[in-house]
Formats: C-alpha cells, sequence, structure tokens
C-alpha cells in the first residue's frame, strides 16, 4: 500500500458502502446475498501500478515481470463481520 501510495481508509470506505471494486457481477450478487444472510464480503480494488517516489523524483515504473494480480488487493469482512482483512491475492 505504501509502495503505490494508497490508503487503505479510502478502500474500507468503499468496501463497508458497497463499492466493491473490480469484481465480477456473479460475486455482485454473492456480496448482495451475503449482506442479506450474513456472509463473508469480498472487494476486489486495483491499485496504481506507478509506484510512489520521493518527491521530485522521476517516477518508477512497475517490472515488466508484474502479473495481473500485482496491483490488486482484496478486502475481505468475515460472515460474523468481527474484522475485515486487507490482502494480496496469493496471501489468500
Amino acid at each position: 500500500m505504501h509502495a503505490t501510495n494508497s490508503n487503505p481508509l479510502v478502500l474500507l470506505a468503499k468496501h463497508v458502502t458497497g463499492d466493491w471494486g473490480e469484481i465480477d457481477p456473479e460475486d455482485v450478487v454473492t456480496n448482495e446475498d451475503a449482506l442479506e444472510h450474513g456472509l463473508r464480503v469480498l472487494s476486489v480494488y486495483r491499485l496504481p501500478l506507478q509506484v510512489a517516489v520521493e518527491k521530485g523524483a522521476a517516477p518508477a515504473q512497475p517490472s515488466k515481470e508484474a502479473d495481473d494480480h500485482d496491483n490488486r488487493i482484496w478486502l475481505i469482512t468475515e460472515a460474523d463481520r468481527s474484522v475485515t482483512t486487507l490482502l494480496l491475492p496469493e496471501e489468500y
């Protein structure tokens, strides 16, 4: 999050207000059902590919080896609403 200058609180605010980011239509239906029946909720957000750099420095570009998941972060709220976790797809 720091490397892309992304604010986790902004992503959390989107998540809790029903802006679930880049999920497919099936996951939208699943999230809507989850809200009604107390199941887990998933959001997927794409972080900026250009990494943050010190003020005045030239922007650093992501590596050529970066795949499609390298710039995504998932937010998952547990069914009992006790915790929301921010994680990378490969951490799931």
